[in-house]
């Protein structure tokens, strides 16, 4: 979008306004700003989970269960997937309701 500007292509003139266009740009520019943060948030938060030491306290809890190999596997990462989850929440919101 950035490329082409505000122009708007000659086939679509008389359907699509400048202001509506305008408004169309700045919500994509929105959208993919908030986007490259939230992608970073969640890289720092994977980093600091598997470089600070927690993914290792976890996985101990995990195995601590005395659960078997592959239920503690089932559990191991069901966890992780429902705590992403959680965490993307509040980026879901904002970016539902907010952008």
């Amino acid at each position: 979008m950035q490329k082409a500007g505000a122009k708007i292509p000659p086939e679509f003139e008389g359907r699509i306004d400048e202001a509506l266009m305008k408004k169309t740009q700045e919500y994509e520019a929105d959208k993919t700003k908030f986007g490259f943060v939230s992608s970073i948030f969640g890289n720092i938060v994977t980093i600091a989970f598997v470089f600070g030491g927690m993914l290792n306290i976890y996985n101990s809890w995990a195995a601590s269960l005395n659960l078997s190999f592959i239920a503690a596997g089932w559990l191991f990462f069901l966890l992780l997937i429902y705590a992403g989850e959680f965490i993307s929440i509040p980026f879901s919101l904002y970016s539902t309701f907010k952008i």
